[in-house]
């Protein structure tokens, strides 16, 4: 099975055969030769999964890249319930479909509280119940699109080389 999460800005993939992740890799988005020659040396998988949020445009490319495995794209889609996480939004279909694998996926490793983080062009930060409960989210800039910010709408903190830190002290380090 071919497991696709479709981003942004990147589509991450990875290849599971028998239970194991037996390739994987990253492509930019508009990097679609580089994508092509990975899945050509990839064995013919029997399944391809996408959490596409990228858009209709992308979905399209992704089915010509993949056309040739003979093998529908199964979309991933937010319902009110799946593999046992309730789906707490208000309109569950607009729920993205990389935050609800994520709720998915935390859930069939925790099978508890908790909350799941991604980071990406956007972050977002969704809690679950004890009982699969999806309680909602937040969607946030991510770490780039939070730099650019500051930087153009701020009058002291300008676009500085820094270091990740645990607890940054300086400003630069701060932003980074």
């Amino acid at each position: 099975m071919l497991l696709l999460d479709v981003g942004n800005s990147r589509c991450k993939w990875a290849l599971v055969q028998d239970g194991a992740w037996t390739h994987q890799g990253v492509a930019g988005n508009t990097e679609w030769i580089a994508l092509q020659h990975a899945f050509a040396a990839l064995p013919v998988p029997d399944r391809v999964v996408v959490s596409n949020v990228a858009g209709e445009a992308m979905a399209q490319r992704l089915r010509a890249v993949c056309a040739e495995w003979k093998c529908p794209l199964e979309f991933v889609t937010a319902s009110a319930q799946c593999c046992g996480v309730h789906n707490g939004y208000e309109q569950t279909e607009r729920l993205g479909s990389d935050r609800w694998a994520a709720l998915i996926a935390a859930w069939q490793r925790v099978r508890g509280a908790c909350l799941v983080v991604n980071c990406g062009t956007a972050t977002t930060v969704d809690a679950l119940s004890a009982q699969g409960e999806f309680l909602g989210g937040l969607i946030l800039p991510g770490v780039s699109l939070m730099q650019h910010s500051l930087a153009t709408n701020t009058a002291q903190l300008i676009a500085e080389q820094g270091t990740l830190q645990d607890f940054p002290r300086n400003t630069a380090d701060a932003i980074h």
